[in-house]
């Protein structure tokens, strides 16, 4: 969970400054920005490929009686008939659909309400602040504690956190709605990831985290339709209410999901044996007596 949430955090980091810096360097040329991306994305792609070690467990080659070499076990069809998993990425869609509207649906309420877009975007910074204050303790805290309570706890945040948005008609409120979801947003993205490869198989985890991610590719489909629609039809406050009720389906989802989820173990933890019986001629305690020192005992009396 720790390397998901550093992750998680320096991307975050990167947006922060990125945001600051790309607006000064647009002023002098795009042609530089896009330049300097390049050769920051060459750069990062350098480090990975010399200092990062392949995570991915050594597998035997495995041949058929006819010779020819056996195909992967874990297949994208494996993937999807995964019951449990695909439960998890069905919620991961519905949380990342609230999580969604903060860029979609929140932008379109603050400004029915009359305020301007500068105004968007001292509310939305306070997510990445926080993100970037409080990413790293906050996973230090929750990183050894039951993961579907944590998922339940940032799915009901994420849901109300929004639904508090309702109530919202200035900054300062819409910035504190913000708070209210971003902390579901830090416990969220490392729990999530921890779980979904502590349910891949190690030689499929590509596969399975395809899949994952599929679902935040498809909620971000999703999201500006279904603000645009509610808000049109219904007004912004119907949009909240329903985030609401989506967060509170999601929490519902991994309490029933996550009942009968197997322990991950620690590192370091090993199995240790339990001991072996001691036979009771071993034990002093209850060896059983000896008939000639029990009558020899009985005629010294």
């Amino acid at each position: 969970m720790r390397a998901f949430s550093l992750n998680y955090w320096a991307i975050n980091l990167g947006f922060a400054v990125s945001s600051a810096a790309a607006g000064f360097i647009a002023e002098y040329s795009y042609l530089a920005g896009f330049i300097g991306e390049a050769l920051m994305t060459l750069v990062c792609a350098v480090l990975v490929f010399v200092k990062v070690p392949e995570s991915r467990p050594a597998q035997t080659p495995v041949k058929t009686a006819d010779g020819k070499r056996a195909k992967d076990e874990v297949r994208l069809i494996t993937v999807l008939r995964d019951g449990r998993f695909m439960g998890v990425v069905g919620l991961s869609f519905l949380v990342s659909l609230i999580f969604q509207q903060g860029y979609v649906g929140l932008p379109v309420a603050m400004g029915a309400d009359g305020l301007s877009s500068s105004d968007f975007g001292t509310a939305i910074a306070v997510n990445g602040v926080l993100i970037v204050a409080l990413q790293i303790p906050v996973t230090r805290f929750i990183q050894h504690r039951d993961p579907r309570r944590l998922l339940i706890i940032s799915s009901v945040l994420a849901g109300y956190g929004f639904g508090l948005t309702a109530f919202a008609g200035s900054v300062a409120v819409y910035a504190l709605t913000v708070c209210v979801w971003t902390l579901a947003e830090i416990v969220n993205a490392p729990t999530q990831t921890g779980l979904v490869v502590q349910l891949s198989p190690a030689q499929g985890r590509g596969r399975y985290q395809g899949v994952y991610t599929m679902s935040w590719s498809v909620a971000a489909l999703v999201a500006p339709l279904m603000s645009g629609f509610v808000i049109d039809h219904y007004g912004a406050a119907w949009l909240w209410g329903a985030c609401a009720v989506i967060g509170t389906v999601a929490a519902l989802g991994y309490w029933l999901l996550m009942r009968n989820l197997p322990r991950e173990e620690t590192p370091g933890e090993e199995n240790v044996p339990e001991p072996a019986p001691v036979p009771a001629q071993a034990r002093p305690d209850q060896a059983e007596p000896d008939p000639a020192a029990a009558v020899a005992v009985e005629r010294a009396v």
